[in-house]
């Protein structure tokens, strides 16, 4: 991991640390609430290794299946804050995402919208860093009970490596290869 990546994520976590600490009383009588997610996700991607060359644009759609874990935790009438890590195959290559901050606005019994930011992790050739950020809404029929649904646009960006794999283009090129993804998810939840 790169020098500035690292000081990033060590930011990252002390931000949220400090956060969480201010924010989420763990010793009040709301629970910790989690949710396992599973779905598809529709990612369009591009790759910029020729930083001198022409512009880039992004590929074609890649479908991926998704899986992701959560835990939050309500802390106001109608606000929810929790974390989230998700794995998802793009093309055979993993890509790993921890949203530091998970929020989600509850509209009512059934809807919520929610918004969120974290890091991402892409092995391609060789492990790629950058961030990720998104938004999106939530849906609890009702007789679903533990069950619901939701859609999310996702956006991973300057995804960075170091052009290190035999692969690459020369360095001449640019030191490193960045990736950008955008996309949509759809999951299918199990609150617990």
């Amino acid at each position: 991991m790169k020098k500035s990546s690292l000081q990033c994520a060590i930011a990252a976590t002390l931000l949220t640390t400090s956060f969480y600490n201010q924010a989420i009383d763990l010793n009040s009588d709301e629970k910790l609430n989690a949710r396992f997610d599973i779905g598809a996700s529709f990612l369009q991607l591009k790759v910029i290794e020729d930083h001198d060359g022409p512009s880039v644009n992004y590929g074609s759609v890649k479908t991926s299946p998704i899986i992701g874990y959560g835990i939050n935790k309500k802390v106001s009438a109608n606000s929810l804050v929790g974390t989230k890590i998700e794995l998802q195959r793009i093309e055979g290559s993993l890509l790993t995402t921890f949203r530091a901050i998970d929020y989600r606005y509850i509209l009512d019994e059934q809807w919520q919208i929610g918004a969120f930011i974290g890091a991402a992790r892409y092995d391609y050739r060789s492990p790629a860093y950058g961030y990720t950020v998104g938004f999106g809404g939530f849906y609890q029929p009702k007789g679903w009970k533990n069950w619901s649904i939701g859609t999310e646009m996702q956006l991973m960006d300057k995804i960075a490596r170091d052009k290190i794999h035999p692969d690459d283009l020369p360095a001449s090129t640019g030191p490193d290869t960045f990736t950008n993804m955008i996309g949509l998810a759809v999951t299918l939840s199990y609150n617990f």
